[in-house]
């Protein structure tokens, strides 16, 4: 398999503090022909035919995370932090901005995790501010009309749109429970999805498939660092295990076809985390990285051909820490 990399190579710059379960994926040009992701605290666009730095998204020397590409290809949407307004303290804030970085606009403050619904008219959003618990907010492409939209509890996160574009599924701590939970665009009609069969496990990390049939989330041990891998009809509620627990299974993702899913594991017995690709159906398990450290946060392209994700080795110490990477899949 062919595996190239980007490395952060800014070693006076320290890194954020990081976790391999991140919704934080890597997003692909509608063309499959590039890459935006985080580098450390940068975000880049990267080539997919020679890997090579295109653009750097979002302000110098400022923390940039979790860019997310327009289904039309025009804009990226993006998180930092630092002063927006004069005057202002420093916080989070969601911009947008052309492929090459330039025309950067402020959309909203005190938001972070910004992801454009599949229509690419509205941005969904973590709202990010001090005390207040986190919530989802919806918004239009240009930052108008935000709305509230996700429920009770605390720390709204993971968010994933519906392939219709007017429902999102998002993880949540609510009423003593961790739950998976589904609203729509108006938040009129939040409801629980999963709730970790009664509170027994932890539920988060909802994944809608490309059909809208099926949404993939993962079902947390309490005691123990392991998950399995499930599905749920978002209409019936009726829950499925694809993969048993036993060892750590995170960040998976669907194929743009529905048909395969790729997601992070140290299901090979090793401590780090490695990418393995399987079935939708939880059968024909194959590994398809084995890097040092931990790969993580998946994302496959278009043509379902490849695959961008993260590194992070905690045997590094600032450069080579972090890496991005792209991988052309066998056939």
């Amino acid at each position: 398999m062919n595996i190239s990399s980007i490395k952060f190579q800014n070693p006076s710059q320290p890194g954020p503090k990081a976790w391999e379960n991140t919704d934080g994926r890597p997003s692909w040009s509608p063309d499959g022909t590039k890459v935006v992701g985080e580098l450390g605290r940068e975000s880049v666009v990267l080539s997919r035919e020679d890997h090579s730095i295109l653009s750097k998204i979002g302000p110098e020397g400022k923390w940039v995370d979790s860019p997310n590409w327009s289904p039309d290809g025009s804009r990226i949407v993006y998180a930092t932090y630092g002063k927006h307004r004069e005057g202002a303290f420093a916080q989070w804030g969601i911009f947008s901005c052309n492929p090459d970085g330039t025309d950067a606009k402020l959309l909203a403050v005190d938001g972070r995790d910004p992801e454009y619904n599949p229509q690419g008219d509205r941005i969904a959003y973590q709202l990010n501010k001090g005390h207040t618990p986190e919530t989802v907010v919806v918004m239009d492409k240009d930052g108008g009309n935000q709305k509230f939209v996700s429920a009770g509890g605390v720390a709204h996160r993971d968010l994933s749109w519906s392939p219709g574009g007017h429902q999102i599924a998002y993880d949540t701590f609510h009423v003593d429970v961790y739950q998976t939970r589904v609203t729509d665009i108006t938040g009129k009609k939040d409801r629980k999805l999963t709730d970790g069969e009664s509170g027994i496990f932890v539920d988060k990390n909802p994944e809608w498939a490309p059909d809208g049939k099926k949404i993939l989330f993962e079902r947390h041990d309490k005691v123990f660092p392991v998950n399995g891998l499930w599905t749920v009809d978002p209409n019936t509620r009726m829950e499925k295990e694809i993969l048993q627990s036993g060892a750590r299974n995170l960040d998976a993702v669907w194929s743009p076809d529905g048909s395969k899913i790729i997601f992070a594991s140290n299901r090979d017995g090793g401590g780090d985390l490695d990418l393995f690709m399987m079935d939708a159906d939880g059968t024909d398990i194959q590994q398809i990285t084995d890097l040092p450290g931990n790969e993580h946060a998946p994302s496959w392209s278009p043509d379902g051909k490849a695959v961008a994700f993260k590194r992070l080795d905690f045997n590094k110490e600032d450069e080579g820490r972090y890496a991005l990477h792209i991988q052309e899949l066998e056939e």
